[in-house]
C-alpha cells in the first residue's frame, strides 16, 4: 500500500492537492450515477406516497362503506306508548311493522324480611344485631366474608359488589328489613343463603319472580326476561303499557345513516381523486437534479431545500398505471348500475340521486346535492343502496369490474387493487400499508434499476480507488527520486 504525501514535498508540489484535483475530474461518471440512483429513489418516493393513500381508502374506508350496516342501516321509531318499551334494529335485516303491548315485566325472586330487625342507624354493626364474629355468609353458593365491626351498611355494599352472587341487597334503616332480589329474572328465578344470614336479618319471606307477558300483533308471549326480539328488532320492557292499544313499531331505513355514509364516500374519494391529479399534473423542472455533497456545502440549509423541492417535483408526472386508475375510478363512479325495480331491474344513474362530477379542470371532482340525495333514498332506499354496494359475481381478478350489475363500491375496490398491484409492480410498494416508512421490493422495475446502479457504482469505486493508489504511487516514486537528485547534488557542492 502507498503513504499518502501531506503538503510539500521534495518537488515543491502538495501531492494531496494535486491527486484530489486529478481525482475530481474522474469523479464525474460516479457522480452521475450517483444522482441517477437518487433520482429513482425520490421516484419511488412519490408512488410510495400516493400508494400509502390509495391502499388507505381501499382496504380502510371503501371496505367500511360497504358493508351492510353502513349502507343497508335501519332504524325503528316507537309511536303510542313510548314508555313502556324500546325498540332497536340489530342489523340491516330488521324489518316489519307490528304492535306490542306489555302486560307484565319480568322480575327476580326475591328473599325478604317479614317483620325486620327494627330502626338502625349509619353507625350500627353488625355485632350490635347479633353477629359477633369474623365469617362468611352463602349467596347463591357465593361465599362473602365480613366482620362483626362491618357496619350493615357496609356488608350490603359487599353483597352488591359481589357480582358472582347475582342479587341486589337493599336495607330500610327505618323498619330493619333486608330484601335479597335475583338479578335473573323469570319464574325460576330464586335467592339462597346460609342459615345465619336469614336468622340475623329475618329473611322469612320468599317472593316468587314473575315472566314478562306481552301481547304481539295479538299473539300473547310469555317468557322470562324483559328482552324480546323479532325480526331483528330488540324491544326491551321498561313498564306495563298504560294504553289499551299498546304501541306501534315501525322499521325503517336510517336515512341519516346512509346520507352520512355517501357523504364520507365523496369527501374520501375527492381527497384521493385529488392528490393523484396533481401528482399526474405537477410541474417538472428537468433543470434541477440531486446535489452532490460538494455542491450542496456551496448552498445554504433554505437552498437545499428549495432546490430539492423543484428536483423531486413532476417526477410521475403523467405516469401511465396512475392516469389509467384515475380514468376507472371516474368511469366507476358515473357509468349506471342495474337496481332492483319490483321482480326485476332497471338502470340507476348517480346524477339521479344528486352526485355530479365538476368541471373537466377540476379532475372528476364529485358533488353532492343532500336534498336530492334524501329524497332518493326515502323514495327508494333498496335502489340507492343497490347502485353502490351491488356485486356482480361473475367479475373476476383478471375481467373488468366496472359492468353494469357491479356497485361503484365493488367497482372502486377492484379498480384500485389493479392500481395497487401495478404500483407494486413498478416502484415495489405495498398494497396493504399505509405506513411511509415502509420497506420498498427491490425486485420492482425500478427496485432492479436501484441494484443495478449500486452494481455499477461499486464497480466504479472500486477503480477510483485503484486509480487514487495508482497515482500516488507515481507521485510517491517522483519524490523519492528528486530527494535522491537533490541529496547526490549536495554532496558535489
Amino acid at each position: 500500500m502507498v503513504n499518502r504525501i501531506s503538503g510539500a514535498g521534495s518537488s515543491g508540489l502538495d501531492i494531496e492537492a494535486v491527486v484530489t484535483k486529478l481525482m475530481k475530474a474522474e469523479q464525474a461518471p460516479l457522480d452521475k450515477l450517483n444522482k441517477s440512483k437518487q433520482l429513482i429513489e425520490w421516484t419511488r418516493d412519490s408512488y410510495k406516497e400516493v400508494s400509502t393513500k390509495l391502499v388507505d381508502f381501499r382496504n380502510n374506508k371503501l371496505f367500511s362503506y360497504n358493508t351492510m350496516s353502513a349502507m343497508s342501516a335501519k332504524k325503528t321509531t316507537v309511536t303510542g306508548d313510548t314508555n313502556a318499551f324500546t325498540a332497536t334494529a340489530l342489523s340491516s335485516d330488521a324489518s316489519g311493522s307490528f304492535t306490542v303491548k306489555v302486560n307484565q315485566l319480568a322480575t327476580g325472586g326475591a328473599l325478604v324480611s317479614g317483620t325486620g330487625i327494627g330502626a338502625t342507624t349509619a353507625t350500627t354493626t353488625l355485632a350490635d344485631i347479633g353477629i359477633t364474629n369474623a365469617s362468611t355468609i352463602q349467596i347463591n353458593g357465593q361465599s362473602i366474608s365480613f366482620n362483626s365491626t362491618d357496619t350493615i351498611s357496609s356488608f350490603v355494599s359487599k353483597i352488591n359488589k359481589n357480582s358472582s352472587a347475582n342479587v341486589v341487597a337493599v336495607f330500610d334503616s327505618t323498619s330493619g328489613k333486608l330484601s335479597l332480589t335475583s338479578k335473573t329474572t323469570g319464574l325460576a328465578s330464586s335467592v339462597t343463603v346460609s342459615n345465619d344470614l336469614k336468622t340475623a336479618f329475618k329473611l322469612d319471606t320468599l317472593k316468587p319472580g314473575t315472566n314478562a307477558k306481552l301481547t304481539v300483533n295479538g299473539l300473547d308471549i310469555e317468557q322470562d326476561s324483559n328482552s324480546y326480539t323479532l325480526n331483528d328488532v330488540k324491544l326491551t320492557f321498561n313498564a306495563v303499557s298504560t294504553s289499551v292499544d299498546g304501541s306501534t313499531v315501525t322499521v325503517s331505513s336510517d336515512t341519516d345513516a346512509i346520507v352520512n355514509t355517501i357523504k364520507s364516500f365523496i369527501s374520501d374519494y375527492n381527497n384521493v381523486l385529488s392528490l393523484v391529479n396533481n401528482k399526474l399534473d405537477e410541474a417538472r423542472y428537468s433543470s434541477y437534479g440531486p446535489l452532490t455533497s460538494d455542491e450542496k456545502s456551496a448552498m445554504t440549509d433554505g437552498q437545499i431545500t428549495a432546490w430539492e423541492a423543484k428536483a423531486k417535483s413532476g417526477l410521475i408526472r403523467r405516469d401511465s398505471t396512475l392516469t389509467s386508475l384515475v380514468s376507472n375510478l371516474r368511469l366507476s363512479a358515473i357509468s349506471s348500475v342495474n337496481v332492483p325495480s319490483g321482480s326485476t331491474t332497471s338502470s340507476m344513474n348517480i346524477t339521479e340521486i344528486g352526485i355530479t362530477t365538476g368541471t373537466w379542470s377540476e379532475g372528476g371532482k364529485l358533488y353532492l346535492d343532500e336534498t336530492k340525495l334524501r329524497k332518493a333514498i326515502e323514495a327508494n332506499p333498496d335502489q340507492v343502496v343497490a347502485l353502490f354496494t351491488g356485486k356482480d359475481s361473475s367479475v373476476t381478478s383478471t375481467s373488468n369490474p366496472i359492468t353494469a350489475n357491479n356497485g361503484v363500491f365493488n367497482r372502486m375496490y377492484s379498480v384500485l387493487k389493479t392500481g395497487l398491484d401495478g404500483l407494486a409492480e413498478k416502484a415495489g410498494t405495498s398494497k396493504y400499508s399505509v405506513e411511509l416508512d415502509q420497506t420498498l421490493d427491490n425486485n420492482s422495475t425500478l427496485g432492479s434499476q436501484v441494484r443495478g446502479i449500486d452494481d455499477r457504482i461499486a464497480t466504479m469505486q472500486d477503480r477510483l480507488n485503484r486509480l487514487e493508489t495508482a497515482y500516488y504511487a507515481k507521485f510517491t516514486a517522483m519524490e523519492s527520486a528528486i530527494s535522491k537528485l537533490n541529496s547526490q547534488a549536495s554532496n558535489f557542492s
